[in-house]
This record gives C-alpha cells, sequence and structure tokens, in this order.
C-alpha cells in the first residue's frame, strides 16, 4: 500500500465557474457537443414568451467559427449594480426563484439560476447586449471575467432586448459540432405551445421560419408513416391560472400494440415522470369504470394498447432528477388538482362517443383473446438451453451454444424430417417438421394464437412475440424454410414467410430467415448426386447427356439422406435464398387474403 498523507493541506475550495468546469456533466449533461449551451439561453428567451413579454426569438449559428448568438424581444435583464455579471458568474442567482402567482416568471423552465453561468464558465468567450429603458448596455467576458462593459443611452430603434453571444470553448466539447436537427426538434415543440411566438433559426446565414401545426408535431413523433388504421385525434385540455394539462391522443389499430407516450414541461422535452405517468393512469382507470360496467373481458393495461399520447403540462413549481431534466418527478398529489379534470373530460367524451368507445373496446378484446392464446408460446429468455423438453417434441435440436454457427430447417412433413435427420450435422443443425400447410395468418380475423404449428415455430425461435419479443433470444443465426420444390411446397413457404412477417419482422429485418431452393429432378454422376433445380435444367441436361437417368422429386420426403445433403446442408452445393425486408408489408397480407388482387395477378 502507498503511504500517503492526509492533513487539511488536502482540503480544496473550488471556486463556482471551476466547479462547473470540473463538473460539468452535472450541469449540462451531455458534453459530446454544445447544444446544451443553446439550450440554456432558448430556455431563457422561451420564459420571456411564455409569460407574454417576447414575440419573437432568432438563434444565429455560425458553424465555422462555432459562434452562436440568442436573442429576443422581451423585457431585457436588469443592469443596475451590474446585476449582468452577477447572472453570468454567481451560480443560483436569477430572477426564477420568485415564481408562481405573483412572481416575476409565474411559469419558467430555467429552475436553479444555473444557465448562463455554465454558458459562461463553458465559453472562450460571452457577449451580452442589452436594450432596456432607452439604454444599450454591452458586456464582453473572455474566460469568464469581465474584460469590456460600456453602457450608452439609445434612442433608435432597439433590434432586440437581449443577446447572448458565445463561443464554446473546444477543451470542455469532445466536438463543436452542433446537433441542428435536435435543435429545431426543440424549436418545434415551442411552436406548438405558444401560438404568438416567431421562431428564427439562422446557419450560416440561411435563414429558417419554425412554425409547427400541433397535429403535423403529433403525427411526426407518435404515428407511424405506414398505418392509416387510427382513430381521430383528440385533444383536451384544463387550465387552473397559469397551470395547465394538455392531452393530445389517438389509437393506432394497426402499428405497434405498445402504447407510446412523449411529454415535455414549461415547454421542454420530458418523456419520463410524474406527467405521462398520470396521464396513462387516467386512460386505465376511465376505461376500466366502462369495462367493469358494461362486463367486458379485458384488463386494465389492455385499454393502453396502441394509444399515441402527448401530454403537456405548466406548472409553477417542477422538480425534476437533475439538472438536465430528464424526468419530472413532482409528487403525483401536487398535480390532481389538473389531472382529475383531465380524467373527468375524458369520461365524458367517451361517454358521449357510443362509436368511438366501442370501437376501442372491441380493438381492446380481440387484443386480450390473442394474448389469452399465447400463453401456450414461451416468452423470450436469454439463456440459450438445448435439448429443452418446454419445446414442441417435434424439434430436433442441435446441441451448440453458438448461436451464429447454427441452422434451423422447418420442412413440410416428417419424412423429410426424418431423412434430414439423417444427414444433418446434430451439432449445428436443428430440424422442426410441419405437419400439412400451416394456417394463412394474413387475415386479422383468424385467432391464429390457437394454430398448434405457429405456437411450436415461435416457441423453436426462442424469441416470443411481440410485446415481449427479444431477438437478443434469438436461438439460431439462420431459419431456413426447405420446402418442397414444387407449387405446392411454394404455397407452404408462402405461408411460412407470412408467419415471419406478420409475427417476428424484426427476424426478417436482420437477415436470418432463408429460403432453400429445392431441386425438382436429380440424377447421378460419378456416384454423387446432381441437383437439377427446374424442368428446363433437367431437359438441357438430358439433351446434353443422352441415356442419362433423371428423375423427378414431388417432395423432400421422396430423397435419400445423401441427396439432401447435397441439396439441402452442403455449404457448397444447396442454394439459399436470403428473404429481404418487403417494402410494404400491408400489400402482402392484403393480397394474401384478397381474391380479386390475386386474380388480378393471373
Amino acid at each position: 500500500m502507498t503511504n500517503t498523507t492526509y492533513t487539511d493541506k488536502d482540503i480544496k475550495v473550488l471556486e463556482q465557474l471551476d466547479h462547473v468546469r470540473k463538473n460539468r456533466g452535472m450541469y449540462i449533461g451531455d458534453s459530446s457537443n454544445p447544444n446544451h449551451l443553446i439550450y440554456e439561453l432558448l430556455d431563457n428567451a422561451l420564459d420571456e414568451s411564455q409569460g407574454g413579454h417576447a414575440t419573437v426569438i432568432g438563434i444565429q449559428i455560425d458553424t465555422k467559427t462555432g459562434e452562436v448568438a440568442v436573442a429576443d424581444n422581451g423585457r431585457g435583464i436588469p443592469f443596475e449594480n451590474d446585476t449582468i455579471v452577477t447572472v453570468c458568474t454567481k451560480l443560483f442567482s436569477g430572477a426564477k426563484f420568485n415564481k408562481g402567482e405573483n412572481g416575476v416568471y409565474k411559469i419558467a423552465s430555467g429552475l436553479h439560476g444555473i444557465g448562463i453561468v455554465a454558458v459562461n464558465a463553458l465559453s472562450e468567450w460571452l457577449e451580452v447586449d442589452v436594450y432596456r429603458d432607452k439604454k444599450h448596455v454591452h458586456y464582453k467576458f473572455v474566460d469568464a471575467k469581465v474584460v469590456d462593459k460600456k453602457v450608452e443611452n439609445f434612442e433608435g430603434t432597439v433590434p432586440f432586448s437581449t443577446q447572448m453571444k458565445f463561443k464554446p470553448d473546444k477543451k470542455y466539447f469532445e466536438s463543436l459540432n452542433f446537433d441542428i436537427k435536435s435543435l429545431q426538434d426543440r424549436l418545434h415543440l415551442a411552436s406548438v405551445h405558444i401560438d404568438h411566438l416567431k421562431l428564427l433559426l439562422i446557419i450560416d446565414g440561411q435563414r429558417h421560419i419554425i412554425d409547427c401545426d400541433a397535429n403535423d408535431f403529433f403525427k411526426d413523433e407518435l404515428l407511424e408513416k405506414s398505418s392509416d388504421k387510427i382513430t381521430q385525434i383528440f385533444h383536451l385540455s384544463y387550465k387552473v391560472k397559469d397551470e395547465e394539462v394538455s392531452a393530445r391522443f389517438c389509437w393506432d389499430f394497426e402499428g405497434s400494440t405498445t402504447s407510446k407516450i412523449i411529454g415535455s414541461v414549461n415547454l421542454l422535452r420530458v418523456d419520463a415522470g410524474t406527467h405521462t405517468n398520470y396521464t396513462l393512469d387516467v386512460f386505465r382507470d376511465i376505461f376500466f369504470e366502462i369495462v367493469e360496467k358494461e362486463k367486458r373481458k379485458i384488463t386494465k393495461n389492455d385499454c393502453l394498447i396502441g394509444l399515441r399520447c402527448f401530454t403537456s403540462v405548466f406548472l409553477y413549481e417542477p422538480q425534476y432528477n437533475s439538472q438536465t431534466k430528464e424526468k419530472l418527478t413532482v409528487p403525483k398529489k401536487n398535480l390532481s388538482h389538473l389531472f382529475d379534470q383531465l380524467a373527468s373530460k375524458f369520461r365524458i367524451l367517451l361517454l358521449k362517443n357510443d362509436e368511438l368507445r366501442q370501437s376501442l373496446l372491441k380493438h381492446f378484446e380481440t387484443y386480450r383473446s390473442k394474448q389469452n392464446a399465447k400463453d401456450n408460446i414461451i416468452k423470450s429468455g436469454k439463456t440459450i438451453t438445448r435439448l429443452n423438453s418446454t419445446i414442441d417434441s417435434k424439434l430436433r435440436d442441435c446441441t451448440t451454444h453458438t448461436i451464429s454457427n447454427s441452422e434451423l430447417f422447418i420442412t413440410e412433413g416428417t419424412s423429410a424430417g426424418t431423412c434430414l435427420i439423417q444427414c444433418r450435422d446434430p451439432k449445428i443443425h436443428a430440424i422442426l417438421s410441419l405437419k400439412g400447410k400451416i394456417q394463412n395468418i394474413a387475415d386479422e380475423s383468424k385467432d391464429f394464437f390457437k394454430n398448434k404449428e405457429i405456437i411450436e415455430i415461435i416457441n423453436a425461435l426462442g424469441t416470443g412475440v411481440e410485446p415481449e419479443f427479444d431477438i437478443e433470444s434469438l436461438r439460431y443465426g439462420k431459419i431456413i424454410i426447405a420446402p418442397d420444390g414444387d407449387p405446392d411446397g411454394a404455397h407452404i413457404a408462402t405461408l411460412l414467410l407470412t408467419v415471419f412477417l406478420k409475427l417476428v419482422p424484426k427476424l426478417i429485418d436482420k437477415g436470418v430467415i432463408y429460403l432453400a431452393q429445392m431441386p425438382l429432378y436429380g440424377t447421378v454422376v460419378g456416384g454423387k448426386f446432381l441437383p437439377l433445380h427446374s424442368k428446363e435444367d433437367a431437359d438441357k441436361y438430358s439433351q446434353d447427356h443422352a441415356n442419362t437417368k433423371i428423375q423427378r422429386y414431388k417432395g423432400l420426403g421422396e430423397m435419400n439422406p445423401d441427396q439432401l445433403y447435397v441439396s439441402l446442408i452442403d455449404t457448397n452445393t444447396r442454394r439459399l435464398l436470403r428473404v429481404p425486408p418487403p417494402k410494404d408489408p400491408q400489400k402482402i397480407f392484403n393480397l394474401m387474403t384478397d381474391a380479386n388482387l390475386k386474380r388480378q395477378l393471373v
């Protein structure tokens, strides 16, 4: 052990700005780029706008020099007694401690008097210009110290009330490249909430006016582009003096069943915490009141299936888990005066709209019946267990624990599976033999989770299905559909691909689903089997090799193990087609269920 001393001389007291620099993650969170410095100044300008004092906010960025300016036409920072020096250099200084109904800032994004100080501490220089009370005041800080101060009379047209201009110091950030997309997202959120506010973003001299409609914002953030089967987008809100809750929501009957909810607090994007949790409680509780009265077979959480919701709140005293404000931690009881009224409005909406209520209840009941059937499906698990007795006995598993080397062959009929078992390598090849044609699951009306063959496939994969789907629990590196080479085999392959596309589409996206190209014909050359995949191949070979016996195979069950080895196991001779992700899965499902569409293709 190193011999060290520990005395009073080892006790250090950091100056406030040094503490910010040494512990910047504590003050600004992510230091990969300087975006958070812009956000701190933007929040101050937005607070002026929320109070009805600023109607224009401009942000100018020069990506070549790294310089940024944020300006607004609000009231302007008071400058008497060097107040500007105080708010730029002293932590926990500012007017936002006096919030609430009678405060200077009734509703504010900033909380702790830290933002401007952090910008000053982490910049090479900071310039502050204020036009107020017929005066123009200018301060310049270099290395967070005042190097210039001017106070002069001003009678002309005021260009802005407050402007903060700074250049981030590269030694405090991994990169000085700004994330423009994230900044635009922040401005879009502000535009949605403040009707009277004009937002201007100038990047390298190019002007962008930010103007975002609330429903457009909702669709961009929460709705899948491919889904058209959604309810109307509803909007409910309730306001008590300056505090407010607003919920914009709909249900998506076609997209992911998992609910999606995002949120904001005082114009800050905050998805997690009391406000979003409380909203989900409102939906559960009100729906379940109705469910119990109507005696529907739905659990409480089923009422969130397909829900898409954006909840925003404006609060006098928001509380967060940290300075970076990622989660709202206000106690639930402190928001009951807002959310109790939101619940009342939601109850009235459902009771007055019988068509909507019945449509949603039917949607939830359908989901519940499918979930009950899924009880037969093994949920995904992180551990790969070979020779697992919980999986159907039709699966002849492999023994390797190296997933990337393993292959699962899905065949039609036990005879094909039996021959394949004889020629496989049991270390890496697993065989699942299905009985006859599998059910067409493109039709939503059918309860396909009662189908034993489908359950066997999902159980063999190990991933489970949504919402328990876990791609990390996949038990094989390749899943190979091995149908017979005739039209009947092609039909079965199509039905199997529909199962993957409908229940585990991420496996197709991952590129692990393959279709084996099985030969319709074959012959023996020099004692070795030569597969001939089509009639054209067979005819050509027969013309080139007279008196050669060519055999026609109706299915895999007619092949000997050595012939199956060449056609399906040997990586040098087999033909596998990787199944690509389709551009529009819904078109495929429509084709699988609509007889008229099929006839048009014939």
